[in-house]
């Protein structure tokens, strides 16, 4: 090829790059324009509609896309159909604590609480103290007999006694809104509290007493600990304090034999065993129910003291407020039975007579005495009375018949 005919290999570099460069920006232009489809990397169906919001991931916070603000501008593309309204997005976005890699949940609501049924018993058929006497006669097994006004009687004698336990306290209490009431009713009160309640204090303070209620741990029999009986000399009475001011808690038990031997009580008086284990028939909290017959041996055994020292009606209630019992005994005339079938709120031994399945037996202990059992429906024998059941109030409070 003749020397001016051929084209400079330095001019065909130049042209080879301008091609090169050209061909680049064209396409660079045709892949932003969407003249051209890069490779799909998405493995989602084409028509998956994407929701408004996605949940930040809680190690890359930053990812999390807002749902646009312009709640006016809509979409145009032929899966417009398809999106959901603006009011209801795809996502919950969940709680700052939300735990990454779960799926969060939005709480259930709490549910809201039913209205309490409406009794179908009449209300507490013990009135406050003061109140107008509201006993209504007619209740199943004779319960609130006896109408009338309340009687206040001047000299009548109670004697309250709390043992130390673990409830030494708790006690305390109960046994100063028992103390509380017997004073409104006129009566003379006498507190022997732990960690002053000895022996001797009791002994002496309850000689004439008409009343004698008392709260601590009783030691009652049969029950896994000692054997038998033995006298009783700390079975089946009260756990008292060693000394004035011991604090150990320490029971010093002094059963029925001190009891019966040692106290005189006023003629035709009343006892109350209040939150005693073994009294009413049942053993400590967490043991078994006893049977019919073990349950019926206890409390007659935790009765026998106190009738042979005068008594004539011994209230064992293992639960539930033993003032009540002082309204049965002011207000109006009734038996010391029907004191003891007075209905409460519920038919739980916690609020009175129960008469799920109620009996008698008779005393073994101290014969001519009856004793009355008042199970509950599932929490065994929390109820008893033991005594002359038909001696009436009037003859309590040395009032006549009205």
């Amino acid at each position: 090829m003749p020397r001016r005919h051929r084209i400079p290999i330095r001019l065909i570099a130049v042209i080879g790059s301008l091609v090169v460069v050209s061909v680049f920006t064209v396409s660079a232009m045709a892949a932003v324009s969407g003249t051209l489809h890069p490779y799909e990397r998405s493995v989602l169906p084409e028509n998956t509609v994407l929701p408004t919001a996605v949940v930040a991931d809680a190690n890359n916070p930053t990812v999390a896309t807002p749902a646009p603000s312009d709640a006016t501008s809509t979409s145009t593309g032929p899966d417009a159909a398809t999106q959901p309204p603006s009011d209801s997005p795809l996502v919950t976005l969940a709680p700052p604590t939300f735990w990454h890699g779960e799926d969060w949940v939005p709480p259930t609501p709490e549910p809201t609480p039913s209205p309490p049924p409406t009794p179908t018993l009449a209300p507490t058929d013990v009135p406050p103290s003061g109140a107008p006497d509201t006993f209504t006669p007619g209740y199943p097994s004779g319960g609130n007999k006896g109408g009338g006004a309340i009687q206040v009687v001047d000299g009548l004698r109670a004697v309250l006694v709390v043992g130390p336990s673990g409830e030494t306290k708790t006690n305390i209490v109960r046994a100063n809104e028992f103390a509380a009431k017997a004073a409104s009713y006129g009566m003379q009160v006498t507190k022997i509290y732990a960690p002053c309640a000895t022996w001797e204090m009791v002994r002496d303070a309850a000689q004439g007493a008409n009343l004698v209620a008392y709260w601590g741990h009783g030691n009652g029999w049969p029950s896994p600990y000692g054997s038998g009986l033995a006298g009783e000399t700390t079975k089946d009475g009260m756990g008292l304090s060693y000394y004035c001011n011991d604090t150990s808690l320490r029971p010093d038990y002094k059963g029925a034999k001190y009891i019966r031997e040692q106290i005189k009580l006023a003629p035709n008086s009343v006892v109350v065993l209040s939150h005693l284990c073994y009294s009413a028939g049942n053993a400590e909290p967490g043991f078994p129910i006893p049977s019919a017959d073990v349950a019926k041996q206890r409390i007659d055994n935790h009765a026998n003291g106190w009738l042979l020292a005068g008594a004539k009606a011994v209230f064992a209630y293992a639960s539930g407020d033993a003032a009540m019992i002082l309204d049965g005994l002011f207000k109006g005339t009734r038996s010391m039975d029907d004191i003891f079938e007075i209905v409460g709120r519920e038919r739980r031994p916690y609020y009175g007579f129960v008469g799920f399945s109620d009996y008698y037996e008779p005393s073994s202990r101290v014969p001519g005495n009856t004793i009355h059992i008042d199970p509950g429906v599932t929490e065994g024998y929390l109820r008893a009375i033991t005594g002359e059941l038909s001696y009436t109030t009037d003859q309590w409070r040395g009032t006549p018949t009205q």
